[in-house]
Parts: structure tokens; sequence; C-alpha cells
């Protein structure tokens, strides 16, 4: 029997089920019944002749041969996407945008620009997902990620942003305890809270003051480690040590947590936005990069 052809509600249908990991959270998303979704990935599978996703209890994941297919399928959807807009005005301009981001850039950061972008153009979808850890751009399940460099990808555009710093604070709490540490050598002696403490060297721009002029050759440890700048906040301000935090959360910080050792200059980290060269004629991601790009250096500024 003669196969049919791959459709577009079908790749629609596997990018959905793919970027969520379930039937179930990608028929919400597009409204659509898990029958009609179940069956639409069966034919997609049937018509490659080959296995895409690996089905067990928590949902499903994608296999060798998914993620290949994954993404070209992105590609096509990108493809799409251009057709659309191919006459629309950059006002008019509408369609989904998938966002990788950490959580404090993405709850500091990014919803304020997110609500402007929205201003400009209220047609285009944005859609942040949140994870800490560092992985390969293709695992993000993304169009765009809002992140540190990639090394050795040149598939990959990837556009400055902004800098930030990690600089270090307490609450008058803990000081009134503990004391106000003079040098970096004084953190042997309090108690310090960490963003990842069994990766601090990897995360040196978060957690240099477990590394920097300690007098023993193993890292301080931490009373505290937790992997995201808004609990590393809270923690501090109740008092539970010394925490770095980044700049851009300056105006939570500076109400409620005193400063430490601030002639130190601790190192930066540099976020770019990062997408699949192929992606490159999109001209949704062509408005939201430039957007981000003005919006970054008005900020920043």
């Amino acid at each position: 029997m003669q196969k049919g052809k791959i459709t577009l509600d079908q790749i629609v249908h596997f990018l959905e089920v793919a970027d969520h990991q379930s039937v179930s959270k990608a028929t919400l998303k597009l409204g659509l019944t898990q029958g009609t979704i179940s069956t639409s990935l069966s034919k997609l599978e049937n018509e490659v002749g080959e296995k895409l996703f690996i089905r067990h209890q928590n949902g499903l994941t994608l296999t060798f041969q998914g993620k290949q297919f994954y993404n070209i399928a992105k590609e096509v959807a990108h493809k799409v996407d251009e057709l659309k807009g191919f006459l629309q005005t950059d006002k008019k301009m509408s369609g989904h945008l998938r966002v990788s981001a950490q959580y404090g850039v993405a709850s500091f950061l990014l919803v304020d620009a997110a609500a402007l972008l929205r201003h400009q153009f209220s047609n285009i979808f944005v859609e942040i997902v949140c994870e800490n850890t560092d992985r390969k751009f293709e695992d993000y399940s993304c169009d765009v990620a809002i992140r540190s460099a990639v090394k050795k990808r040149m598939d990959l555009v990837q556009t400055y942003l902004f800098s930030t710093q990690f600089n270090m604070y307490a609450s008058q709490k803990y000081l009134d305890s503990h004391g106000i540490p003079q040098t970096l050598g004084d953190l042997d002696r309090h108690h310090l809270i960490s963003a990842s403490y069994l990766h601090a060297e990897d995360l040196f721009f978060a957690d240099w003051h477990l590394i920097e002029n300690r007098q023993s050759a193993a890292i301080r440890k931490p009373v505290f480690s937790i992997d995201t700048s808004s609990g590393a906040l809270k923690a501090c301000e109740k008092g539970m040590g010394i925490a770095t935090l980044p700049d851009f959360m300056l105006r939570e910080i500076d109400e409620k947590l005193i400063r430490l050792l601030p002639d130190y200059q601790p190192p930066k980290l540099d976020f770019f936005l990062i997408y699949p060269k192929a992606s490159q004629t999109s001209r949704k991601i062509q408005i939201f990069e430039n957007f981000l790009v003005a919006y970054f250096k008005k900020k920043m500024s």
C-alpha cells in the first residue's frame, strides 16, 4: 500500500508533544483531543518508518531518530512562519516563540522585556521556559535561548545581549551575629550560601566566594546551596549567611541587604541570544533579536 504524505498538522502535533514531553499537555495547547494527537503521531511514525518517542509512565521522550526528526521539523516550522509572515508588516507579525532561559534572568529581566515586546508586537506569543541546567542547545526544545556562550558550535548564531556580575551580600541580622568580612580570606570563617556546591568551580562566576583566597586546597563548604538567585536572596534575607547575587537584581537587593567587599570585582558572565543558523531568515526571530539587543543596550547603559 502506498504511503501518504507527512502533513503540516502532524509536524505541529509532533513538535508540541516533543516540547512538552506529554500528549495531555499538548492537547491543552492545541485545543485537540488526546485521541486526535495520538493518531496523528502514530501516522507520522508510520510515514517516517521510525519510532520517534519512547513512551513511559511520566510522559514521552524522543528517541535518537526522534531528535534528528525534531531538528528538521523545527526548520520546517520556521519556514512555514516565514511564508505566513512574508506579506505581513512587522507590526502585524504573528507567531509563537519559545524561549529558554535561567530562572533569574527570566524573572528579573525577561518579564519586563516581554511586556514591552507585546506592546509593540501584540500578535507574537512569547513562551518562556525556565531551566538552570546547561545542556546542548537542541535539548532545550526551544526556538531561541538566552544563555552564556556555547563553545565550538559554528551552526549557532550567538548575539551578545548583556553582562552581569555576582556581588556579595548579607543581611544586617547576619552581620550583627558574625561580623563583617574585611578580606576574601575572612570568608573561611563565615557562613556561605552557594549556587551549586558540587559544581562550584564550573559556576565560578556565581560561587567565586567559595574559591577565592581560601586557605585550604578544598573549596569552602557552604551552609546552604540553592540553584536559583531568588532562592539565594530569600536565604540571605533570613540571615542564613553570605550570598552572591547578580546585579540585575539590584532593585530587590538594595532595600534589604548590605553589599560586602565592594572593591572586589567578581568575574563577568555574558549572556547571548542563541538560535540555529538555519533560523536566521525567520522574521519572527529577527524581530525578537533586534528588540532584545536594543532593549538591553538601553537598560544596561
